[in-house]
């Protein structure tokens, strides 16, 4: 299966700080938070009625970033690389936040051609 970082908050961290934790354990990489950009997409559940776990999809746009060792917790079983914008449009992706995330970024690039 193919994504894009993703996880869950740890009790009192708020949304950004556990997107960035998650951005830096599972990739590798830690953004200048002076020169990151961040489009918030929205929260979605992922199964409305079903599950109560609410998404909260958001891109990062780096400009300056520091590379940092990743850490995986004992059941996760990541890899992951740096992909062309074409390349990742062209990946089957079952994960639908980060599908979320991709179409939201398509749009944003299309809007500034």
């Amino acid at each position: 299966a193919y994504g894009l970082p993703a996880g869950l908050m740890d009790e009192g961290e708020d949304i950004m700080d556990a997107a960035l934790r998650e951005l830096a354990e599972e990739t590798g990489v830690v953004p200048d938070r002076d020169t990151m950009g961040v489009d918030f997409v929205g929260d979605f559940y992922s199964s409305e009625g079903m599950t109560d776990e609410l998404a909260n999809i958001m891109v990062v746009h780096l400009r300056h970033w520091q590379a940092v060792e990743r850490h995986f917790d004992a059941d996760e079983h990541v890899e992951s690389a740096w992909i062309p914008w074409k390349q990742l449009r062209d990946t089957h992706i079952t994960a639908s936040n980060s599908e979320i995330a991709i179409l939201h970024e398509q749009i944003r690039r299309m809007r500034q051609q």
